[in-house]
């Protein structure tokens, strides 16, 4: 059940046997790991993207039984992706040289807000006539 002493450990020294690890992924129940005394690093798996982990805490234990819990409780973010698709976009007011577009919000920000978006207008058939721009969030 514990991992084995290192045998040219000298007798003085505090062999760490294990750790505790306690998180919460945003609003769950606190979730625990215990890892082996070898091990100082935990990989948290199965995460959407800018999902918050908070209230990580880490002790250590030893012959002497539990230490105290890392203070303060730390917090991470998983990374943000992408925003997901605009579901519509149109066309309201079309002029000799102007066009008014409208569209939606994606359905998923995929944590983070959408910080502007990229409007590309091109004419069917014809090469090159591809026009590209970024605009605002204002939408």
């Amino acid at each position: 059940d514990e991992p084995p002493k290192p045998k040219d450990m000298p007798k003085h020294e505090i062999y760490i046997m294990g750790y505790e690890v306690f998180y919460k992924v945003e609003d769950s129940k606190p979730k625990r790991r215990i890892v082996d005394g070898f091990t100082n690093s935990i990989l948290v798996k199965g995460l959407n993207p800018g999902t918050l982990v908070h209230d990580f805490t880490v002790k250590g234990r030893s012959e002497g039984g539990w230490g105290l819990a890392s203070l303060p409780p730390f917090q991470a973010r998983s990374m943000p992706a992408p925003p997901g698709q605009v579901e519509w976009a149109e066309v309201t007011d079309c002029t000799d040289h102007s066009a008014d577009l409208k569209w939606s919000k994606p359905s998923i920000e995929n944590g983070a807000a959408v910080q502007n978006y990229k409007i590309q207008v091109y004419q069917p058939g014809k090469d090159g006539s591809t026009v590209e721009f970024e605009t605002g969030s204002e939408g």
